[in-house]
């Protein structure tokens, strides 16, 4: 056995006390060192952690940024995100295919580059973007290609020609506008935790992930619930295409983060935190492991909190892997337990049974800016912006055909044409409003408020211009989801390839009007039957555009009357023949 691989190990297991909950550090540590989690290293792995195989080797293959097998020196990952590809990303695939002399998904024969698409890497608005060895790389035009690739081959370090950059074009009153580090904790700390939450449930924040649930009532729950440990996670797996509002708040405002955190702490009796932060913002980890020894240092976090007896409170920051599922809170839990990111079945909630089965409140990365903010300043204060029921402001993330893009901080109730307005976008066929979890939203409805009880966001604003083709981008999202999918659940497996299926088979023109229908129905199911949130808004790209963009659909239909055969039997053995790898065999009657 390779004695290397086997101190490796060792070292990795001992420095997280050999606790199998701690599975995921454990292998992308591994990874990192060794350039992959091999067969025996993953039998050392279980041995040390006293688990089983299997379950070392379902974390290893779950996630997308961790391999079984050696790849190259150097990892070149492309978003193949409508949005982060822009309007050249294709050129610059092809660019770097006949640099590399490769294909996407094949490693150079020196075994020194591979090259792989990726998902969405936050970048939306400074593509076409991707990933050299979990660095984010913008910008990344054909003209640019060859740089890239050079910088890859001889000099890694002039990658920083490609640093993508915050594009903050518009800071809001809350978030973004500046505060004293544990101006809001130490407030907290002079109000009892039952009055901590009742200023969140004036001022009526609500959760800036999508969901929208109160996070003063999430507080509550949390803070009643029986046990003694508690813990509070912050959400920061911004997986959904279209979306990079948070990795911008963690790079300029970290510290708000984690006060945000430790003020929950305080409210719900936890003494612990975890941030879960994506794989494809790993480089902002050192940034954050700094703020978080700095928070330290002045007594923010750690024993007896800004000199409160009895309130001990501190944070680790836990690395995901590259799996969008884990944005689903329950999956996210999953992931920070050491095991495969499978949404788990609710009842019971996180407030009452969460990571490790102990009462945790999840929340993402704006709101407990906001939570902390509200604190310092008052709930009335808050409340002044937005609306009567979506009180505050939000950050966009804004990409797509606009003159304009990058985050916004704008307050509630906006309207998607003074939004357009904004950022440069008037002209616009659609916008995406919540990522492709989200709607396809025509120009008719551009009168709409984002709220709430309006048109509800995560953040996610992709704007589509009159010459893109908007079912294309609906089946690029459309197989992202069946990419993305766990795969436990049927509806959500097996249901997104259906209507993906059927999607391409329109676009090639082989659609009938009964088609149509077929796909509504289909929607309906999967959503209906699904068991956590990807598989219930995973048809949304294919049911929103059916019904505000319904003549895209109709235009790509034939003219049959759906009795007419449109499958090509002949083609299908062909394929059939080279997937087998022989000719097919035809009997004379």
């Amino acid at each position: 056995m390779n004695s290397t691989l086997q101190q490796v190990v060792k070292d990795v297991t001992t420095r997280v006390g050999r606790d199998k909950n701690r599975l995921m550090d454990v292998v992308r540590d591994i990874q990192a060192q060794l350039g992959c989690v091999s067969a025996e290293a993953i039998d050392l792995v279980a041995r040390e952690l006293g688990t089983t195989r299997v379950e070392v080797e379902g974390v290893v293959t779950f996630y997308a940024f961790l391999s079984k097998q050696q790849k190259g020196h150097a990892v070149i990952r492309m978003s193949e995100c409508p949005s982060c590809l822009g309007p050249k990303g294709h050129e610059t695939a092809e660019a770097i295919e006949k640099l590399l002399g490769i294909g996407f998904g094949q490693t150079t024969p020196d075994g020194h580059v591979t090259l792989e698409h990726t998902a969405c890497v936050g970048l939306c608005d400074q593509g076409p973007a991707g990933l050299v060895n979990g660095v984010l790389v913008a910008g990344v035009t054909p003209e640019r290609a060859g740089q890239l690739i050079k910088a890859v081959r001889e000099k890694p370090a002039a990658l920083a020609a490609f640093a993508p950059q915050d594009n903050l074009r518009k800071r809001g009153p809350v978030v973004l506008a500046g505060m004293e580090p544990g101006a809001g904790l130490r407030k907290a700390l002079r109000m009892s935790p039952a009055n901590v939450i009742s200023e969140l449930k004036t001022s009526k924040l609500r959760g800036r992930g999508g969901a929208g649930f109160p996070t003063g009532s999430k507080w509550e729950f949390a803070r009643n619930a029986a046990g003694e440990r508690k813990v509070v996670i912050c959400n920061a797996d911004e997986g959904e295409p279209g979306t990079f509002k948070d990795r911008v708040i963690l790079n300029l405002v970290p510290e708000l983060v984690f006060e945000g955190m430790a003020l929950a702490g305080y409210a719900i009796g936890a003494q612990e935190g975890i941030l879960y932060l994506r794989g494809e913002y790993e480089f902002l980890k050192e940034k954050l492991e700094k703020t978080l020894d700095w928070l330290r240092s002045k007594n923010l976090l750690g024993k007896s909190v800004c000199g409160h007896a009895g309130f001990d409170f501190d944070i680790r920051i836990q690395m995901g892997a590259g799996a969008y599922v884990c944005g689903e809170e329950s999956a996210l839990i999953s992931s920070c337990e050491g095991g495969r990111g499978v949404p788990k079945n609710r009842p019971p909630f996180p407030v009452e049974k969460g990571y490790l089965g102990l009462p945790t409140s999840v929340n993402n990365v704006e709101t407990l800016c906001c939570a902390a903010r509200i604190v310092e300043k008052g709930a009335t204060w808050f409340a002044g912006f937005g609306t009567k029921d979506s009180s505050g402001t939000k950050l966009f993330s804004v990409s797509g055909d606009c003159e304009r893009p990058g985050v916004y901080e704008l307050p509630l109730g906006i309207t998607l044409h003074d939004l357009l307005k904004e950022v440069g976008g008037e002209g616009a066929q659609a916008i995406l409003v919540g990522g492709p979890s989200g709607q396809f939203v025509a120009p008719m409805d551009f009168g709409k408020k984002i709220s709430f009880e309006g048109v509800a966001t995560g953040g996610s604003m992709v704007v589509f211009g009159p010459k893109r083709d908007l079912l294309e981008a609906v089946s690029a999202y459309m197989h992202f989801f069946v990419e993305e999918s766990c795969g436990y659940c049927v509806p959500c497996r097996v249901g997104n390839q259906l209507l993906t299926r059927k999607l391409d088979e329109i676009r090639a023109g082989k659609g009938v009007s009964e088609d149509l229908q077929y796909l509504e129905e289909l929607c309906v199911t999967v959503k209906k039957a699904s068991r956590c949130g990807l598989g219930q808004t995973s048809p949304n790209p294919i049911h929103t555009t059916l019904s505000s963009f319904r003549a895209l659909y109709e235009a790509k239909l034939t003219q049959g009357n759906g009795l007419v055969p449109t499958f090509d039997l002949n083609a299908a053995l062909v394929e059939a023949s080279q997937i087998q790898g022989r000719a097919p065999v035809f009997h004379e009657d």
